[in-house]
Parts: C-alpha cells; structure tokens; sequence
C-alpha cells in the first residue's frame, strides 16, 4: 500500500474536560469546533469559566486544523508536483474523502468529530476518544451521540492501553459511536493481546499489543 503520511501541529491549545464548566454538552462539541475550523468559544466570546476567565485560547482560522492542512498541501503540491499531494485538495482545501485521519487523545477526539462532520476515507482514534459529559445524568448524551456519521461506511479503527486511567471513557466512547450510526460502522477489529513492555520482541508482537482495542 501506498500512503503520503503527514503530520498536521495546529495551535497548541489545552482542551480538558475540567475546563468545561456550566454548559457541558455544548463545551464538548465547541472545542472541537474550535480546533478544527477556529473560533472563540473557549476564550470568552460567548462562555466562562466559574472565576471568569476563558476555557482556552482563541483559535484564529488560519491556526485551525482545517485551513492548516490544507495550507501545507498546497506548498507540498507547489514544492513536490510529481508526488501527488493534489489528490488530497479541493479548491485549496482538504479533501477529505480520499483522507485517513489519525489523532491521539484529545487528537483523537478530533479525528472522531471529523468523522462525524466530514466525509473521510477512514479514521483512526488512538487513546481516545475521552470526551467525558462530567456531571451530566447517567446515559447524558453529546455531539459523539448523534448519528448519523457523515463518514458512514469509512474504515474505523480505536486503540488504547487497557491500563490507561481514562480506558474505560474510551470504549464507552466508541460504543458510543457504534450506537449513534445504528451498528453500520466499518470498524476494524482485533482481540486483545498482551505482549509486556513489547520490548525484545518481533514486529507481529508489537504491533498486537498491549493494547487493546475495540472488539464486536
């Protein structure tokens, strides 16, 4: 197989739930929004934290995730035009569907919402999602609830380490997003493995584990 990997550093922002004081539900899908087209829903335009100060920076649209990668192709198309990074814009922006998007923790939290809004290729959620409605009523739904998935039939895959404090909000997250497109998500699966550290053992070892990943 052949892939044009690229790594996309947007502005460096701290997002955690903790900051998401009063309006939960709306503060989950915001920072997302945020990252990943701009906006200032986090500094204050709109919301505030109980002392008064903003959730987190502002977010100008050319710091954001989409207008970013889409900047980089462009000059990637520009510098290397024989290697085909073309196929990847429309019109200057990213062209999602013939994307993989990959993210971890809060990244992967992001590559979930795009492929909630965006129609992508496929999506691969490392460490997360762990957006968490804290406070909220048992069963309180947010963005990761409603279906469908724009994304529909892409390629799905979500991995984390068993031991990782925040495991269990992951896979509730991705049962979550199984749940929200009626069961039809092409998620790929693998039972869990553990190999210990990993260390001093084959590629086939490592790639299996210890992690574990969505099953069923």
């Amino acid at each position: 197989l052949s892939y044009h990997p690229i790594t996309n550093r947007h502005r460096p922002s701290s997002f955690p739930d903790a900051q998401c004081h009063g309006p939960q539900v709306a503060c989950l899908e915001e920072q997302h929004k945020d990252a990943i087209d701009g906006g200032n829903y986090g500094a204050g335009a709109t919301h505030f934290k109980d002392d008064g100060s903003a959730f987190w920076g502002e977010v100008l649209p050319e710091n954001s995730i989409k207008l970013r990668l889409g900047d980089l192709l462009t000059y990637l198309h520009a510098a290397h035009p024989a290697e085909g990074w073309d196929g990847f814009l429309n019109d200057g922006r990213p062209k999602w569907d013939n994307m993989i998007v990959s993210g971890h923790s809060q990244g992967a939290g992001h590559a979930a919402y795009l492929a909630k809004t965006e129609t992508l290729r496929g999506a691969v959620m490392i460490s997360g999602p762990q957006d968490e409605c804290i406070g909220c009523a048992d069963g309180g739904k947010y963005w990761i609830d409603d279906g469908p998935y724009t994304s529909g039939q892409a390629s799905y895959a979500a991995l984390g380490h068993g031991n990782e404090p925040m495991f269990s909000v992951m896979a509730d997250n991705w049962g979550r997003m199984q749940a929200a497109a009626g069961g039809g998500m092409n998620w790929e699966t693998a039972e869990p493995a553990d190999v210990g550290s990993a260390l001093d053992t084959d590629v086939a070892d490592v790639i299996r584990s210890p992690l574990r990943t969505l099953t069923g």
